[in-house]
Parts: C-alpha cells; sequence; structure tokens
C-alpha cells in the first residue's frame, strides 16, 4: 500500500439550525465515525486511530468496489440498521465481541467526504468539490451495498430538522458549503444539531442481575475528578449486559471512584451503594436524557452506547 498519511477526523460543534443557504445538511448518522484508507486493501480506522477491519470483517474489502489504482480516503459513519434505523447497540455488541457473530445483521459505511483521491490530498478544497468528488465516485453503488453515499437533504434547515426528528433520527449536520477540511480540529464551519440532548459519560461501576450487567453507574468531570451522575439501565439489552460482565470484572476496583454516599434526588434514587461494584473510571459510553437534574443527575436516561473512540479526558467536551 502507497503511504497515505495518517489523520484525524474533522469534528463538528453543536449548534442551532442555520436558515443561511452556505450550507448543506445531512442526516446525523447514529453510528461510529470511520475513516477507509483504500489503496489494494482496506484500512478502517476509529476516530482515535483504532483498527476497526478485524471487528468488522464484511467492510475489508472495500477496494474491490472502487475504481483501481486511485488510493484515496474516506470519512464517514459505520452503522447497523436495524428496522430501517441506525441501531448503535449493534454496533456496540459487535465491537465488545471483537469479529461478528453468525448470524450478526451486517455493516456498512455511510461516506460523506472525500479527503484524498488517487494519493492526492482534497482537504483545502471547498466541501462543494470535494462532495463532487465522492459523487462520481460512489454515485453509481447500490444504495443498499456495504458502502454508500450519504445523501444530501433538499430543503430548508429548519424543516429538515423537524422531519429528522418526526423520524426518530439522531439529529441534522450543517456543513457550510465552502469549508476545507480541517483533520482533528473542530470547527464552526460544521454543525451538529441534535434531536435530543446527549452526552458522554465514563463508567463508574455497574450492577448485576443473574449473569448479565443490570444499570451502569455514571460519572461526570468534576475539580479533576469525577462526581456522580446517576444510574442507567434503559437501553442495555440482556446480550449487551452478558457481553460486558467479563469486561467490567477486569475492571473492578474495591475503593469507588466517586464520595459515599451517592446524591439522591427528589425524584429519583440510586441503587444502593452496596449493590454498585465499582470500576476504573477508564470507560466512556454516551447517554440520551431529559435534563439534568439540580443536583446534577441524569433524568430519563437511556444508554446509546459505549464510545470506543473517546477517552474519559475528553468526557465534559461536547462532540
Amino acid at each position: 500500500m502507497s503511504a497515505l498519511p495518517p489523520l484525524k477526523p474533522m469534528l463538528a460543534l453543536p449548534g442551532k439550525v442555520p436558515e443561511s443557504g452556505e450550507y448543506l445538511y445531512e442526516v446525523k448518522w447514529d453510528g461510529f465515525r470511520c475513516l477507509a484508507y483504500v489503496d489494494g486493501a482496506t484500512r478502517l480506522l476509529s476516530r482515535r486511530g483504532r483498527s476497526l477491519t478485524q471487528a468488522f470483517p464484511e467492510l475489508g474489502g472495500l477496494e474491490r468496489l472502487l475504481p483501481k489504482g486511485q488510493p484515496l480516503i474516506l470519512d464517514g459513519e459505520l452503522i447497523i440498521l436495524e428496522d430501517g434505523r441506525p441501531a448503535i447497540s449493534r454496533l456496540q455488541e459487535r465491537l465488545a465481541a471483537g469479529r461478528p457473530r453468525p448470524g450478526a445483521p451486517e455493516a456498512r459505511l455511510v461516506a460523506f467526504d472525500l479527503l484524498y483521491l488517487e494519493g492526492r490530498p482534497l482537504l483545502d478544497l471547498p466541501l462543494t468539490a470535494r462532495r463532487a468528488r465522492l459523487e462520481a465516485l460512489l454515485g453509481s453503488l447500490p444504495a443498499s451495498g456495504r458502502l454508500e453515499l450519504s445523501p444530501v437533504l433538499a430543503g430548508a434547515g429548519p424543516a429538515l430538522f423537524q422531519a429528522v426528528r418526526a423520524h426518530g433520527l439522531e439529529g441534522l449536520m450543517a456543513k457550510r458549503r465552502a469549508s476545507p477540511y480541517r483533520p482533528g480540529r473542530r470547527s464552526p464551519d460544521w454543525l451538529k444539531i441534535r434531536a435530543r440532548p446527549t452526552r458522554e459519560a465514563v463508567v463508574l461501576g455497574y450492577t448485576v442481575r443473574g449473569d448479565q450487567v443490570r444499570s451502569l453507574a455514571l460519572g461526570l468531570p468534576h475539580q479533576g475528578g469525577w462526581r456522580y451522575a446517576g444510574h442507567v439501565a434503559s437501553g442495555l439489552s440482556p446480550k449487551l449486559g452478558r457481553i460486558l460482565r467479563p469486561l467490567l470484572e477486569r475492571l473492578r476496583t474495591p475503593q469507588p471512584p466517586v464520595p459515599l454516599p451517592l446524591p439522591r434526588g427528589r425524584i429519583f434514587s440510586p441503587p444502593a451503594e452496596a449493590e454498585t461494584l465499582w470500576v476504573r473510571p477508564v470507560l466512556v459510553v454516551e447517554v440520551e436524557y431529559l435534563e439534568l437534574t439540580r443536583t446534577g443527575l441524569f433524568r430519563h436516561a437511556s444508554l446509546k452506547g459505549f464510545r470506543p473512540d473517546k477517552s474519559p479526558q475528553e468526557v465534559g467536551q461536547d462532540g
């Protein structure tokens, strides 16, 4: 393979729907960010540079779908569809297992940017020029294949956001048409507008029922350490709970990473401290929630999934 350079993906800022005509709009896919390096073979790397190729072998032959002799880098989102919608829990199960299990649903890469083509950088080109090259490259591929083109949505931003929310999707991306690609940088040229608040948190501990994890104790940054932000059970499927238990058992620690007793809200009480098994705060999850209470607890939280692309030091930063 030729020396395609290692890159970090460009990041978006949270924001509101712009009404300017300077933006292109796309669905915010509920999956894992992925850079695909294609040059005689395919390498899939996460946002933090972790290899995803072994966990998603069905995407390891993308070079056979593309013109030969054109070393390229695609930016996109790894997704698994369930009932026609992205199901991040399926991705979590796949990563936790390390490889697909028999009968597991196949993943696909939804590409939304082209960073290198024929071994040459496109980073300084405006988004519209990169998009035109991406459409020429992928436009003839089948819409239900392993590699797909993320469609640009036609219409006004506010109306598109309402449509995305009505369909139960994660949100909307707004990208300035003239924006260059800035690897590793968070830029106001790209905005993410979420349909419901989400936030990253660290796993402080867990409770069990039978052979599976029943709930996760969550933490948020506080004064150089962590503070308790509630337990989450919603979104934790029995299958994922069974897969997670041996992983969390390896992270057990006798000392809780937050002060005890755990705070209790007027409308929320956590499981008793005695029920919680504490772990080293090294795993990051993303939760969807209604609000943070005055005591700093997640209200009506639901687990969206683990974030292996993020470190605990990044929790608290939007992205």
